[in-house]
């Protein structure tokens, strides 16, 4: 029984850890990022996806492509997000309600909500 699993916001920190655990019960396992990956996976069950999930057309093209049918069960794991980025020297928060703008909050939603509704 072959499994699938894919994985939105792929190049995140927190994203690492699921990777090593599907790694290890998945036969196929696509990366999503909106991010062009720079270092590229050498591991053959590992695909790299680039995609807007909150692009419609894009995301149903993703999914037209897939060969669904050859796995006897799949797995989404989202975890596509607007956010400051998570490096190994900890995390850069410069956000807070005095410099908020509606258009960070406005993306944020799009890609949470949006994003997990077409996925």
């Amino acid at each position: 029984m072959k499994k699938l699993a894919i994985i939105t916001g792929a190049s995140g920190f927190l994203a690492k850890n699921v990777i090593n655990v599907l790694e290890q019960s998945c036969d196929k396992i696509y990366l999503v990022d909106i991010e062009n990956k720079k270092e590229k996976n050498n591991n053959e069950k590992f695909f790299d996806v680039q995609l807007d999930v909150t692009n419609e057309t894009d995301v149903k093209k993703f999914f037209q492509n897939l060969e669904l049918k050859k796995f006897s069960s799949s797995v989404l794991v989202n975890m596509a997000a607007v956010d400051y980025k998570v490096t190994n020297s900890g995390p850069n928060f410069k956000w807070n309600m005095k410099n908020a703008e509606i258009t960070l909050m406005k993306k944020g939603l799009e890609v949470s909500l949006i994003g997990t509704f077409l996925m």
